[in-house]
């Protein structure tokens, strides 16, 4: 047989496209060895394996810096995915594949109204969690965006007799524009264009007005210390109207007389009545606000009350600009997997029931962080979930758990460990190169739905700085703690290694494949299943009664082979075998790759031989061959031309000295 290896030719990083050649034969000849790439080579300017950015992307590439990612879908419009991200004043860039981004500049016009560069100016980090939604009926069609702010403090008036010290730090915002790129203008609520929409705040702006009477039991009020309380009929002292005469008021998204009348009311004062909210100046903390459109067409906006030991609360919106507070209510509570929980806790604390309730904690939410943020709702077959992020953003507690409900508006219950409450960690993953993962949005692409989140550009000091990454989520079916069906979303990540192309012409195509076993047995208790059901095995840590059940690996105890069979011959480009998890299974090597496919009305088998993992995804101990650790998410691949592909065989053989080898998942790349 003759047979020549054509060399394997990489274009520049900045294309990064990989081309290979394929071997030549005579017609008589049925079985090929394949030129193929499989991340030998390193890419200077990162230090990265080179990979073919047709084919993959890797979350590592920091290509981008900034925290609260969102992601706005625009490609029906222009093309464009949207990525509005907290980096000093309303950071935007835009891609056509969610890998290759491009600035657009800072979206929010802070120079067309001297109040909003006050506000805008007042430190670098002043603006954040910008999220942006397109209303097609509202002035034409419109993009409102909501973000949260600190503005710089108001020094024209003093403080007392209704006007209380400090500032409205960390208070949620409006802007509009017709663009995406914007420039977004701030919305003020107190102008002739307020009083035309409809949508005109009325509050007090006068200070020294004193309450008294029953008319206005239950107001917030400062009394003659300046403290906040609630005006009750045992109140003997003076007690002075709050007032809002400050330069910001007028933008602020929520009426501040409303919004503090409904955070009082729903958990924000004690029975004695002294206000026990964050008021920052007379404001209520409010941050991170996320507009959510339910399947009906009703308008909700979801958003942090930022009370210290805060909570996420949604109100319905009659538009954009218009909240109905009759339906505003609060649905969760840090530490508590219901807003009833923590009703009760509170109702003991306060004295207003004798006996200790019966409730429980939440397992992953830290007693040292009073963090439920980030909100973001999703339906899903008729159910409500909400994500959010909880522990300290500066460290690796920060995570993304879920919460269930029946109603866009709740009840919610978080889920149990158990029942994969937690979303995306990578301190439950034990990911040592991904820290910090949280405040997220979702982008579903051809299908697929993504998590877009932030995590620390420095893993190992972690802090402040933190940039854009995105990975797979997939819906699976569990059995609640009632042992009723239940959907929940389960992310293949945080991942530091390549994965498939969020956009391009392959997509994985193994999950459309017949697999079976060609040779050799499984482990006791494994199936064929886990190797093609889209979920990746990545988590070391964690309630096992979920990984163990849920998200399983295909186990060998000797050499096999994996058939993958399609019904129609498909076009392939590459091929990725994920490792174990578990350091004591990995394979460091797939002994044969074969390809049996059609060609001029002929069967041709094509193979690879010794196709190693990378080393750059595993660690040895320095004395020895002990594997200490493995970067998860991590699969050995490779790539070539494209093959018109019937069959594909995949050979493991356990290495001397293991009992096991355990495969979380196979994926083709084709169309």
């Amino acid at each position: 047989m003759k047979r020549t290896k054509a060399s394997i030719l990489l274009a520049t990083a900045l294309s990064a496209v990989m081309l290979f050649s394929a071997c030549s034969a005579s017609d008589a000849v049925t079985i090929y060895e394949i030129s193929d790439y499989r991340g030998t080579n390193v890419d200077a300017s990162t230090g990265l394996m080179d990979f073919n950015k047709e084919l993959f992307y890797r979350n590592d590439m920091k290509t981008g810096e900034g925290a609260d990612p969102f992601v706005l879908d625009n490609t029906a419009v222009d093309g464009y995915y949207y990525m509005y991200y907290t980096f000093g004043a309303c950071g935007a860039s835009r891609s056509k594949d969610m890998m290759n981004w491009e600035p657009v500049g800072s979206t929010l016009d802070v120079y067309h109204y001297n109040d909003e560069t006050r506000r805008a100016t007042a430190q670098p980090s002043s603006i954040w969690a910008e999220e942006v939604i397109y209303d097609a009926e509202w002035d034409g069609g419109t993009y409102f965006m909501f973000f949260s702010a600190s503005p710089e403090r108001d020094l024209a008036f003093r403080t007392g007799e209704g006007i209380e010290s400090g500032t409205a730090a960390m208070t949620m915002y409006v802007a509009t524009a017709k663009s995406p790129a914007g420039p977004f203008r701030m919305v003020n609520f107190r102008d002739q264009a307020a009083i035309d929409g409809g949508y005109y705040h009325e509050y007090n702006t006068e200070t020294g007005i004193v309450l008294s009477g029953e008319e206005d039991y239950g107001t917030v009020g400062l009394n003659e210390s300046d403290r906040a309380v609630v005006y009750t009929a045992d109140t003997t002292e003076t007690v002075y109207k709050y007032a809002y005469p400050h330069y910001y008021a007028k933008y602020q998204l929520f009426n501040p007389e409303q919004y503090n009348a409904f955070s009082n009311a729903n958990g924000g004062s004690d029975q004695g009545g002294v206000v026990n909210n964050t008021h920052y100046g007379g404001y209520t903390g409010s941050i991170d606000p996320h507009p959510f459109v339910d399947t009906d067409g009703t308008k909700y906006l979801y958003w942090v009350d930022n009370i210290g030991e805060n909570r996420i609360c949604v109100v319905e919106m009659e538009n954009w600009l218009k909240p109905k507070w009759e339906t505003a209510k609060a649905i969760t509570h840090v530490w508590y997997y219901t807003v009833e929980d923590w009703e009760a806790m509170h109702d003991w604390e306060s004295g207003l029931t004798d006996e200790m309730p019966d409730v429980e904690t939440v397992s992953y939410e830290s007693s040292t962080s009073s963090i439920n943020e980030g909100p973001v709702m999703t339906e899903h077959n008729g159910m409500y979930y909400l994500t959010y992020s909880h522990g300290n953003y500066t460290d690796n507690s920060y995570s993304v758990a879920q919460a269930v409900s029946e109603n866009p508006d709740g009840p919610f219950r978080k889920l149990t460990e158990a029942e994969g409450g937690v979303l995306l960690s990578g301190i439950f993953q034990g990911n040592e190169e991904a820290t910090g993962t949280g405040h997220h949005s979702f982008v579903t692409v051809d299908d697929q739905m993504y998590i877009v989140y932030h995590r620390h550009v420095d893993p190992v000091t972690m802090g402040v700085r933190r940039y854009a990454a995105v990975d797979e989520v997939e819906w699976i079916t569990i059995k609640d703690r009632d042992g009723n069906d239940l959907d929940i979303m389960y992310a293949n990540g945080p991942t530091t290694t390549i994965q498939p192309a969020i956009v391009g012409e392959y997509k994985n195509i193994a999950e459309e494949a017949q697999i079976e076993l060609a040779s050799g047995s499984l482990a006791d208790g494994s199936s064929l299943k886990w190797l093609n059901d889209g979920l990746l095995s990545t988590y070391m840590y964690g309630d096992p009664a979920f990984y163990d059940t849920y998200v399983r690996e295909t186990e060998i105890a000797n050499t096999a082979t994996f058939e993958l069979t399609f019904d129609t011959a498909r076009t392939v480009r590459a091929i990725m075998v994920y490792n174990s998890k578990n350091t004591e299974n990995i394979f460091l090597n797939i002994s044969r790759v074969e390809f049996v496919c059609e060609e001029d009305g002929k069967e041709v088998t094509r193979f690879i031989e010794d196709l190693a993992f990378p080393e750059e995804f595993y660690q040895k101990a320095d004395i020895g061959n002990e594997i200490l650790y493995v970067t998860p998410g991590a699969a050995a691949f490779s790539e070539f031309y494209e093959l018109n592909v019937k069959s594909i065989k995949v050979t493991v053989e356990v290495p001397a000295g293991q009992s096991l080898v355990g495969i979380s998942e196979i994926r083709v790349l084709g169309k």
